[in-house]
């Protein structure tokens, strides 16, 4: 048996990317992957989308979802500061494509590459330099364990909010890190689009594929529970959504205190918060949007309608009809954001498939889609 501290660094690197590329396909391989008759991939055209079995015990309009879902997604009123949405880190295709502070230090908590909000040139990079970028196994030049991610939030404390106002009230902290600027992830965005076909989503896994409605963990955690009122008041229920690893990983985001929260506010709070303000009201949304269009306030930024309403149109009425708070002042609709938020962006980015690529007009039957090199 050889000891781990015995192995080199570079080993120990090659190593562990060898065990997370296999755990990557075992973690993220859905069972519905497709596969041609003589076991090629075939076009996306061809893989049916997965669908929760048990969506439709809480959406009752899987259109009027999509839409909610496709407002909360770009909706820079969600974060503390007003400023920041699911879309600003994946604006580019699906992904980040920002270079001004978007360092992380790494591991060791030096900046090598940079500085708090610094700008990445082309320079800077290969971060793990190889005299022969050719032969993984030729001498190292150099090596930095900075991680280029997105940039979130300033540090804060949560403070409380003030109703029909986007930026919550908070206490400055001191952060080691990033002093005033604003935090940046130790992971660098991933792409959304076809995220649907994952069977649990980041490297870690913890963006289950069973959705409890809370949180990002599943049935790894019994505590999660959502409320529901048939009539006779608030009652708490366990549930399970399956083929839903886009929601669990949507409801980690609003608590993540590097990227969207100020420390200390809760998925209730959010819920208030924007409930009590105009969908998508610092940003214009073009009429002919083929999601939001039709809502576009003609008049102005944002949409014509509320997230009550969007929410009441596409959610049945136990979860979120109640005349009963909860412990802490919070109304049904409130308490249950987490469960609306989930389920929202799971809809409306299950709609975001690339079936129509090159490759999949390939597969189609179009023999000049792809050029001869790429055959």
């Amino acid at each position: 048996m050889i000891s781990w501290s015995s192995v080199t660094r570079r080993e120990r690197r090659a190593r562990t990317a060898r065990a997370a590329t296999w755990l990557m396909v075992l973690a993220t391989a859905a069972p519905w992957a497709a596969y041609g008759a003589n076991g090629g991939l075939m076009s996306l055209k061809r893989v049916p989308v997965p669908e929760p079995s048990n969506l439709g015990s809480f959406v009752k309009d899987r259109n009027a979802c999509v839409q909610l879902g496709k407002a909360f997604f770009w909706d820079m009123q969600a974060a503390s500061d007003g400023a920041v949405s699911c879309g600003t880190c994946h604006f580019a295709g699906g992904v980040d494509q920002r270079s001004k502070n978007t360092l992380h230090p790494g591991a060791n908590k030096l900046f090598e590459k940079g500085a708090p909000n610094s700008t990445l040139t082309l320079s800077l990079f290969p971060f793990h330099l190889l005299s022969n970028p050719n032969d993984r196994l030729s001498p190292v030049v150099s090596d930095s364990d900075d991680i280029v991610g997105s940039q979130g939030v300033v540090t804060k404390n949560f403070g409380g909010l003030v109703l029909g106002e986007a930026e919550e009230t908070g206490t400055p902290v001191t952060n080691p890190l990033f002093n005033d600027a604003r935090q940046v992830t130790n992971r660098n965005t991933p792409m959304m689009i076809n995220g649907v076909f994952l069977n649990r989503i980041f490297w870690d896994g913890r963006g289950s594929n069973l959705f409890n409605g809370v949180n990002p963990f599943g049935a790894l955690d019994p505590t999660a529970k959502i409320l529901a009122d048939d009539g006779a008041g608030l009652h708490p229920e366990s549930i399970l959504i399956d083929h839903a690893a886009l929601a669990s990983q949507a409801v980690g985001v609003p608590g993540n205190t590097t990227v969207f929260s100020w420390k200390g506010r809760k998925f209730s709070d959010m819920g208030r918060k924007l409930l009590n303000l105009k969908p998508l009201a610092k940003q214009a949304v073009h009429p002919a949007d083929s999601v939001l269009g039709g809502a576009a306030d003609p008049a102005g930024k944002g949409l014509s309608t509320t997230y009550p309403s969007m929410i009441s149109a596409a959610f049945f009425p136990r979860y979120w009809n109640s005349a009963q708070t909860t412990a802490d002042g919070h109304s049904l609709m409130e308490a249950n954001f987490s469960l609306f938020f989930g389920l929202a962006l799971q809809c409306y980015e299950s709609t975001l498939v690339s079936n129509d690529s090159p490759f999949d007009r390939f597969a189609e039957g179009d023999g000049k889609a792809l050029t001869d090199a790429q055959k």
